[in-house]
């Protein structure tokens, strides 16, 4: 879910062809109801802070086939990709995918990102899915898919051939 400023919600949902260019997603630990992911697009396991599931708190590995796929809230992103850095450390077997602000010069970039990744910036800025449809705007930033972990490469080229001049990177 990123997070916008909104008049009518603070949820904002992944487009249904972003998620269509993702191998499996094993986990996704920001999961809503409202979302594509596990209604459009399988899903192996999701959290949901509603049903007590903090992704905060709760391990992110349990013997997951497929990736990690989180879209953070955007309001505070920095502390969700430090615990993405953290659940890698703790769990190098896992591939975590990122949708989050293209903002390269903001310190968690340095920190987390930058030497650590793979970095595929989208084309335009994303039209986020909204609980009441889809925004007519695109976001503040522009959009970049983040890929860290052990199959990072071979995920990175997954989506790159699916998506072909969608993104950079």
């Amino acid at each position: 879910m990123a997070n916008q400023p909104g008049k009518l919600s603070d949820e904002w949902f992944t487009p249904l062809w972003i998620l269509e260019w993702l191998p499996r997603i094993a986990l996704d630990p920001f999961w809503s109801e409202d979302s594509h992911v596990g209604v459009s697009v399988p899903v192996g396991r999701t959290f949901d802070i509603r049903r007590g599931q903090d992704a905060g708190t709760l391990s992110w590995n349990h013997g997951l086939r497929g990736i990690v796929f989180m879209n953070p809230p955007y309001n505070n992103c920095s502390v969700w990709i430090a615990r993405a850095a953290e659940q890698l450390a703790q769990h190098p077997d896992l591939t975590i995918v990122m949708l989050i602000p293209a903002i390269p010069g903001e310190r968690y970039w340095h920190k987390y990102i930058w030497r650590h990744s793979i970095v595929l910036f989208l084309n335009g800025r994303v039209k986020f899915d909204t609980v009441n449809g889809t925004a007519k705007t695109g976001g503040n930033n522009g959009s970049a898919l983040v890929v860290m972990g052990k199959n990072a490469e071979e995920t990175a080229n997954f989506i790159r051939s699916k998506a072909a001049l969608q993104i950079y990177g």
